[in-house]
């Protein structure tokens, strides 16, 4: 499942109009995080004596999850734990990422290339907290391109992915019709949640947290393009940006534009940094 290039539209299964706003995943598309993560909780639930096959089960289906599911799920798996269990672990990730961290390979050198001038809007949507998705942000440098007013989180809706309603709320900030946004993502959360919102999906397989197993899943939930490279999407989005009509704007994207334009966001020019050190 890794083609020599991107695949776009491979599966025309969504509907979609002008591309106007690219939504990011976090975890595993823009920030190496996965991997430390679950080294993290691992660890901690070794040291607590709380390892066992069905935890290690638990562990390899997290990806993807807000951290109030995971939580659920290793209750179900491991048995109560202990109060100070969530501090624990936040403990042992900030001791990781804070030498460790690092942006996905070529998200840089593709935010340092992106097409600002035709395609300014772009946002995180994370399944993870918020305090964690700013400051992997921060750590690695990608704030300069994605400032706090567009990181959207879980905490900000009802429902997590792979509910809608996240990649929505996105939408609706940055004034954009969800049919004239794009979602990048490593998950098959992030990928249901994307097709619930009937926003066309870019399934991002080139993290090292991927596997073949993961791949297969990812193909069967039919994305519309399949990027084994990050770098990748700049030649679809190009090749988007051919196909949208700025001139004739829709009613609908029109609209929402008005209605959200007083909160700047679609006039948004980033510097462009170097590599966080």
């Amino acid at each position: 499942l890794d083609p020599e290039g991107p695949l776009l539209f491979m599966f025309p299964t969504m509907p979609f109009g002008p591309l106007e706003c690219v939504i990011f995943d976090c975890d595993g598309t823009l920030v190496d995080t996965e991997v430390l993560a679950h080294e993290a909780l691992q660890d901690i639930l070794q040291a607590l004596e709380l390892w066992s096959p069905s935890a290690q089960a638990c562990v390899q289906q997290a990806l993807g999850k807000d951290f109030g599911t995971l939580l659920k799920d290793l209750e179900e798996a491991c048995g109560p734990l202990p109060q100070a269990f969530p501090a624990l672990l936040d403990a042992e990730y900030q001791r990781r990422a804070h030498t460790q961290l690092k942006a996905i390979d070529g998200v840089y050198e593709t935010l340092q290339s992106w097409p600002f001038e035709r395609l300014p809007k772009v946002c995180v949507a994370s399944n993870g907290d918020q305090p964690w998705v700013l400051q992997a942000l921060r750590l690695t440098g990608l704030n300069a391109f994605f400032p706090p007013e567009r990181v959207f989180t879980y905490e900000q809706v009802s429902r997590p992915k792979p509910a809608a309603d996240l990649f929505l709320y996105a939408a609706q900030r940055m004034g954009v019709s969800p049919s004239r946004c794009w979602v990048v993502e490593d998950s098959l959360i992030g990928i249901e949640a994307a097709q619930s919102a009937q926003m066309p999906v870019l399934a991002f397989l080139g993290a090292g947290h991927q596997n073949s197993q993961r791949c297969q899943q990812i193909r069967a939930r039919r994305p519309n393009a399949f990027l084994s490279r990050f770098q990748e999407i700049l030649a679809l989005v190009h090749q988007g940006l051919e196909w949208s009509a700025p001139e004739t704007p829709s009613r609908e994207g029109a609209t929402a534009s008005a209605s959200h334009g007083a909160s700047g966001l679609g006039n948004f020019s980033p510097p462009l940094p170097g590599p966080a050190r």
